[in-house]
């Protein structure tokens, strides 16, 4: 284990006990084709955000966001492409990854801290706008974690979490990014823009 990962406090965990689903089994299938947006299926989203690197994360307090200091300002643009609503829990850990659309991508990291020129997500549990987890394998047991949360009930802002995972509780503290994000959606949201 690298020194700069971290086992979390049982008190920090719960905020990512979801993650331990899309980090277990993390295989790569088939892209679904594409659906058409329409009831009973989620809108194309873009999110444009300004991540900080979080220097004083402590795994052993249960800090609050306004304790946590943020290192620089960096912008990231995620696309999450139409799918349809989910109506079912995603799949166990012990189940195959669901098929993730190849169009779910990271499409501007100017300041490269994702880490990785193009990222492959290979698990993604969408349940927009309150919660959205994905995974990336960026080398051999460690995985690209983000996990989308919603700060406006109409899904307009969201909040992002990033960090270089070995599993659900143990994480790069080097690598920790967290920030707002503002959402265009339909039409608008096209990766190129």
């Amino acid at each position: 284990m690298n020194a700069n990962h971290v086992a979390l406090s049982a008190r920090t965990r719960p905020l990512l006990l979801a993650a331990a689903i899309l980090l277990a089994g993390c295989d790569a299938h088939a892209a679904p084709e594409a659906q058409k947006v329409g009831p009973g299926h989620l809108p194309d989203r873009l999110l444009r955000c300004t991540l900080g690197r979080a220097t004083n994360l402590d795994p052993h307090k249960d800090q609050t966001t306004d304790e946590i200091i943020y290192d620089g300002r960096h912008a990231l643009t995620l696309f999450l492409p139409s799918v349809p609503m989910r109506t079912a829990p995603p799949p166990d850990a012990t189940e195959p990854a669901e098929p993730v659309d190849p169009r779910t991508a990271i499409v501007a990291d100017p300041d490269h801290i994702a880490g990785a020129a193009a990222l492959h997500f290979d698990r993604v549990v969408d349940y927009w706008p309150d919660r959205v987890e994905l995974t990336a394998p960026v080398a051999p047991g460690v995985s690209k974690l983000i996990i989308v949360t919603k700060l406006a009930d109409d899904g307009s802002r969201v909040s992002v979490f990033m960090t270089d995972a070995s599993d659900a509780a143990t994480f790069d503290m080097a690598r920790i990014y967290q920030g707002p994000c503002e959402v265009v959606t339909g039409s608008g949201a096209t990766p190129g823009r």
